[in-house]
């Protein structure tokens, strides 16, 4: 009997499938340890973690550690503890210690704006800052995010109005605060508020920890309001209700991300102040705190719908896959390469990577990455083991004939031991073949009768392998439903 075969090149090139709309053959339905790229599927490339902290601890302390490679400090957060960081050629890293006035116990990760000399980094447990050479940590400032934008501090989010309570006493020691225009001034900033400096400021936002580096500038012949006039202070409420849960600088451009709606802001030129104005808006949130990841050149997000999106100098582009993205849990991680295209998405038990706007999955939940050494440096939770493998969606091939899967061959550019599993649909019923070994030219002959073939081949180990090609191997069985030539079809649908 005449054997056919039929090519899912493409899938190659386009890793998981986004949504149902799209051919079977085109994109796969699983998808691990592998890269799609234009011509091939290439191994992952692994991070090699730089600390010492033993993996199967990561699970304790998780959504830390946190590696913060600043501009002249290294600092890792734990769940518990700060340390410095001391760099060599070959990981691991050593750690020391730092102590703070105040104890700690963080439950989400944090976010930072580097200063050089100084710095500080905020999440809604507090505030860990360097100031005037000293480290350490308070809970008067506590926010979701905080970024740097065109040498201006934003912060976003804040949970107690910002103001620390020294801040306010100072502010009532200096003016009499019914005099204060409340259109010009409110005391009580919501969840849902930004708040920004000037540029290059001088006060903002360490006056918010230390309310003498702004109130000793000042006299009451000089009301403090002038300050908020000038835009070295300045605030604004969200187009949604929900809290501000992050923010993003990027493409020119502050995206704040909300529990019910995004907005983008961009500085207005025209503006007493260069003050910020709204340049976008979507009615929905963000998965959660966490759910975002990128740089000034694109991000990522995931929205409350589960659904993927990417952002670019092209624009918002939705792009889906809510089938996976799903399945993310709390503490989402999303991280950008600082080298490539390429996002790390993840959570403790499921990680994926997003190539080029091209998802597969990996087995490492990467939390940050450093493009400064000779290998892949960052810091990771591994969730998963290092085989490869690959699952189609259900194939017609085609046609919607009975038909048998007589072998799957992988194009594999070294010898490398594995599997395959066939599986099809008879008369509304599923059925599978046990695994077969792939022979050293990476073939398996599988031979299983049906339709709606469903191929899953897994590989020992996923370093090093590159494959070029995918080739199915078939015969028709049933031509009940045909008269004349039979043509099959690749994997872009064309005969």
């Amino acid at each position: 009997m005449r054997e056919f075969s039929t090519s899912i090149s493409n899938a190659l090139a386009n890793g998981l499938k986004p949504d149902e709309a799209f051919r079977d053959t085109m994109f796969f339905k699983d998808l691990y340890n592998l890269i799609p790229s234009k011509t091939r599927l290439r191994a992952y490339q692994p991070i090699v973690d730089v600390l010492p902290l033993l993996q199967e601890k990561r699970n304790e302390i998780y959504p830390f550690p946190q590696w913060f490679r600043l501009e002249h400090d290294n600092i890792v957060i734990s769940k518990k503890a700060l340390y410095k960081l001391e760099e060599y050629n070959i990981p691991p890293f050593d750690l020391s210690p730092i102590s703070t006035t105040s104890p700690l116990n963080f439950s989400e990760s944090f976010r930072h704006a580097d200063y050089g000399n100084n710095w500080m980094m905020l999440n809604r447990d507090g505030c860990i800052y360097k100031y005037n050479d000293e480290v350490d940590f308070t809970t008067k400032l506590k926010a979701s995010a905080i970024t740097h934008h065109q040498n201006r501090t934003v912060i976003g989010g804040p949970l107690n109005g910002l103001w620390a309570d020294e801040f306010l006493e100072e502010l009532e020691r200096l003016v009499d605060l019914s005099e204060l225009e409340k259109s010009g001034f409110n005391l009580e900033l919501k969840k849902n508020y930004i708040f920004w400096s000037g540029y290059d400021s001088n006060y903002f936002p360490f006056s918010l920890l230390f309310p003498e580096l702004v109130f000793s500038d000042f006299t009451n012949q000089q009301p403090f309001t002038e300050l908020l006039y000038s835009n070295s202070f300045g605030y604004m409420e969200m187009p949604f209700k929900g809290d501000v849960l992050d923010m993003i600088s990027s493409n020119g451009q502050v995206f704040v991300f909300g529990s019910d709606g995004i907005c983008s802001v961009a500085i207005s030129p025209k503006a007493s102040g260069a003050t910020f104005h709204i340049t976008g808006s979507q009615p929905f949130g963000i998965k959660q705190r966490g759910a975002v990841g990128g740089d000034e050149n694109s991000l990522v997000f995931i929205d409350v719908f589960d659904q993927l999106w990417y952002v670019t100098n092209r624009g918002l582009e939705k792009l889906n896959y809510s089938e996976y993205m799903k399945q993310l849990g709390e503490n989402i991680w999303i991280t950008k390469d600082p080298e490539q295209e390429l996002f790390y998405i993840g959570d403790l038990d499921k990680s994926f990577a997003l190539s080029n706007g091209r998802l597969t999955r990996i087995y490492q939940t990467v939390h940050q990455t450093s493009g400064a050494f000779p290998f892949r440096a960052g810091v990771m939770t591994e969730t998963g083991d290092k085989k490869a493998s690959f699952k189609s969606d259900k194939l017609d091939l085609g046609n919607t004939d009975n038909k048998t899967l007589t072998g799957v061959a992988v194009g594999l550019d070294t010898k490398t031991e594995g599997t395959a599993i066939a599986t099809a649909t008879i008369d509304g019923r599923e059925f599978s073949i046990e695994p077969i070994s792939l022979n050293p030219d990476g073939y398996a002959a599988t031979r299983i009768y049906g339709k709606q073939h469903i191929v899953e081949v897994i590989l020992n180990n996923f370093e090093g392998i590159n494959i070029d090609h995918i080739e199915l191997k078939w015969q028709i069985d049933d031509r009940r439903q045909r008269r004349g030539t039979f043509t099959t079809q690749n994997s872009s649908g064309a005969g």
